[in-house]
């Protein structure tokens, strides 16, 4: 959370706070603050399914760019900044699926940035 009260809701406060996530345990991502580009690193390729009976699934972009998280943050900056605002935050970045792993703690993180609920540690 340092990190992202420290840069802000940017882009770069976003990617900085996906590559503070640093755990020795094995479910950590290898690539903290990569934006996935599954083209160039089959890793990078990710469904979410929404039901496995179904076989429902959402596939997100295939290549996320810095693009990609500055059209969330602009539509931000653009907004009123209400609760609902931050909230919308939280959901595109969680649906873009912009790194490996960590997304909805990125996310997490960057939307109580956008409703100015973090408190400095």
């Amino acid at each position: 959370m340092q990190v992202i009260n420290e840069q802000g809701l940017s882009i770069d406060g976003i990617v900085a706070t996906n590559t503070s996530f640093d755990s020795p345990s094995e479910e950590e991502p290898k690539r903290t603050g990569h934006l996935r580009n599954a083209d160039d690193d089959p890793e990078d390729n990710t469904e979410i399914c929404f039901s496995s009976k179904s076989g429902q699934a959402y596939f997100p972009l295939r290549v996320v760019t810095r693009k990609d998280l500055a059209v969330i943050v602009s539509c931000f900056e653009r907004s009123e900044k209400t609760e609902c605002d931050a909230w919308r935050v939280f959901a595109e970045l969680t649906k873009l699926q912009p790194f490996q792993d960590g997304n909805k703690r990125t996310a997490l993180i960057a939307a109580n940035a956008a409703a100015g609920t973090l408190v400095s540690g």
